[in-house]
Order: C-alpha cells, then sequence, then structure tokens
C-alpha cells in the first residue's frame, strides 16, 4: 500500500528541514537540543499510508517508531468476537507504536489510516540508542506513558471497581427505572412474592367487615338486653322484677 504513487509522492515532500521543524514540537522529542533534533530528523525515513492502510499489525515485530506527520491514524485491537475497539486517536504531530524503543518485541495493538496519511518512522534499534546517550528524551517518554496510562484509566468504566474494595459507580439510569416499576407492582399485587406484610395488612384492612354488610335483623344484641325500651333504665341497665 505504501508503494502507491500518490503516497510516494507525499512522503518524497517530507525532507530534513520539514521533519527537524515537526519534530520541535513533537514530545518527547521537543526536549532535545536543536542539534540532537537535527541528527533525529535525519534518522527518521517517510513513509506515505493510503486511506484504510495498516501502519502495522497487532503482533508484528516492532520494528520502528512512529510519528504522524500527515492524517490521522487509529489504533486498534480486535476482540475475540472479532470486533475491532479504537483504543487511541493519533493527529498529525503525535508519536505512536514507540513500544519497540524500550525492548517490546511485537505491537501490542494495530495501527491504520483513516485519512491518505504519512508517518515518519525511526527504526527500533535507533531510539534505543538514543534513549541511552539523551537521559532528556528517557524522562519524557516516560512522563508521555505514565500521562497516557492516567488518562486511559480515567476513561475506563471498569477501572472503578479494579482492586477488589472499590466502591461501585452509579446504577444505570435503566436499572433504577425498571427496579421502580417493579416495586410499584407488587404493591398491587398483594399475595405477589416480595409483597411486604404491612403493605398485605393495610390491604386486608380497606377491605369491608363482614358485620358492617350483615342486615340489620341479624345483628345480635349482647347477652341480658331486650327490644323493650321500656324495660331500660336512663342509665341503659335493666329493671329488675
Amino acid at each position: 500500500m505504501a508503494g502507491t504513487p500518490a503516497a510516494g509522492q507525499r512522503a518524497r515532500c517530507w525532507t530534513v528541514e520539514r521533519r527537524v521543524g515537526l519534530l520541535g514540537r513533537v514530545p518527547p522529542f521537543a526536549r532535545l537540543p536543536p542539534a540532537a533534533i537535527r541528527g533525529v530528523a535525519a534518522l527518521f525515513r517517510p513513509r506515505g499510508v493510503p486511506r484504510g492502510g495498516f501502519v502495522f499489525h497487532e503482533g508484528e515485530p516492532a520494528s520502528a517508531g512512529n510519528v504522524a506527520a500527515e492524517g490521522r491514524i487509529k489504533i486498534v485491537r480486535e476482540t475475540g468476537a472479532g470486533r475491532q475497539v479504537i483504543l487511541r486517536l493519533i493527529n498529525p504531530g503525535e508519536p505512536f507504536g514507540l513500544s519497540g524503543g524500550w525492548g517490546a518485541a511485537t505491537y501490542p495493538a494495530s495501527a491504520r489510516a483513516l485519512d491518505d496519511a504519512v508517518v515518519l518512522q525511526l527504526p527500533a534499534r535507533e531510539f534505543t540508542r538514543l534513549l541511552a546517550i539523551h537521559p532528556e528524551l528517557a524522562l519524557a517518554v516516560i512522563e508521555d506513558l505514565g500521562a497516557r496510562l492516567r488518562e486511559a484509566e480515567s476513561a475506563d468504566p471498569r477501572s472503578r471497581d479494579r482492586g477488589g474494595g472499590g466502591a461501585a459507580g452509579p446504577r444505570p439510569a435503566a436499572t433504577r427505572r425498571s427496579r421502580t416499576r417493579g416495586r410499584r407492582a407488587r404493591e398491587h399485587r398483594p399475595h405477589a412474592p416480595g409483597f411486604r406484610r404491612s403493605d398485605r395488612h393495610h390491604a386486608e384492612h380497606r377491605q369491608p367487615h363482614p358485620r358492617r354488610l350483615a342486615p340489620a335483623g341479624d345483628r345480635r344484641r349482647p347477652a341480658g338486653t331486650s327490644d323493650d325500651p321500656g324495660s331500660r333504665r336512663p342509665g341503659g341497665d335493666r329493671r329488675g322484677p
């Protein structure tokens, strides 16, 4: 793919002077002295990548470090179900795929061009040598890795629960709504499983009492009372013989 005429033409436009201007703004190379940046720029090799082409594949030998010069690059990883997950989006002026510089044997993910792109590539052995002779470069690489790790952890919702004892995050709104609907349904079904005893007691006491529905002639009076009004004293007691 890198051998197409358009890709080759774009790559040839990236002279050493143009690479110096880009690397002077790219962390971690921006920390190097101007003379060192020029030397590093001469080691980079521009490569044109057409849209949809791969800069490298997951599992391939990590043979070079990369800096996006033109176009956007997406870092992707394939899941066990065959889906591609975008891990990071690379814009022009950002480094990526530097794992070979500190001893990684293979690339942990794939890099694919979202646009017609140009990538500056530094051989891994040269990157390793630069880290050894320029401590400021090594420190900048470590700081950049730490910043990316913090960004990845803050963006991953599962990171809140890592470590076992972490508090779980807020429940999704859909889960809360479904539980509310279930609770309301149980309140309208007194004999449904999970119905509280106090709710069942309240529902039963709302039913009309049998004595209130009985006809007046069927109501029984307490023992010792009479229907004769004259047989009652003012206080309600029955007269004696």
